[in-house]
């Protein structure tokens, strides 16, 4: 583990080799050797790794689901689902096994599959940002504008220095119009807001520059804009 804390991660992985050859059955060394095999991008050993803590320590709910994390990095969505599901059978109150479940259907534009697994999460963690902008990204979708906005505000008051929420609160723009009038109105708060953006917004990092584009670009009628 203090190679580990330190960043020496080959040194680490060795240690936890030699413990695992020394007890086999040491669920914490598989699962710490699991970690810094993904942290070093050996996803293969990761996988043989998290399963070996998962037969030793089969109550171990934090093993099934880091590894359906690291079938999600890599693709792998079947996989990563069944993982989250094996999670939640041994910790059904797992929010973040919920909202990772709900991320995989949203991205497949399985729209009313995601909104129920971000809302499991939310009542069993309801100050979970992360869930709060996956369900405002999700009524948006839906056509739910306002509902959207709302959500989205849920998850600023929470933390109101997450980027993705606050783009897409001050930039996301509805998907139709009841009225001409309205297409005015929100081509006009969208430049006023975006001004604003720009003066107020750091774009240090790379996170951020990818946060700006995700909210100009995600959300946003192309039309309008033009």
């Amino acid at each position: 583990a203090f190679h580990r804390q330190g960043g020496h991660l080959d040194q680490a992985i060795a240690c936890y080799k030699q413990a695992i050859r020394l007890a086999p059955g040491l669920a914490e060394a598989h699962f710490n050797l699991a970690h810094a095999l993904s942290e070093v991008n050996r996803p293969e050993e990761a996988e043989a790794a998290y399963r070996a803590t998962m037969r030793h320590q089969p109550q171990n709910a934090a093993a099934p689901y880091n590894l359906g994390l690291l079938y999600k990095s890599r693709g792998q969505y079947p996989q990563a689902v069944e993982a989250f599901n094996e999670a939640l059978r041994i910790r059904p109150n797992y929010a973040e096994a919920h909202n990772n479940i709900g991320v995989i259907w949203r991205d497949q534009n399985r729209l009313d599959q995601a909104r129920i697994c971000f809302e499991q999460a939310l009542a069993i963690k309801p100050d979970m940002v992360e869930a709060l902008y996956n369900l405002g990204v999700v009524r948006h979708k839906q056509g739910d504008f306002a509902l959207a906005l709302d959500t989205f505000r849920r998850a600023l008051e929470l933390n109101p220095n997450y980027g993705p929420a606050r783009w897409l609160y001050h930039l996301a723009l509805p998907i139709f119009y009841s009225r001409e009038e309205d297409i005015q109105a929100c081509r006009d708060r969208f430049a006023t807001n975006l001004a604003q953006m720009a003066r107020t917004t750091p774009l240090d990092t790379y996170q951020m520059r990818r946060n700006a584009l995700d909210g100009v670009a995600a959300f946003t009628n192309f039309y309008l804009q033009y």
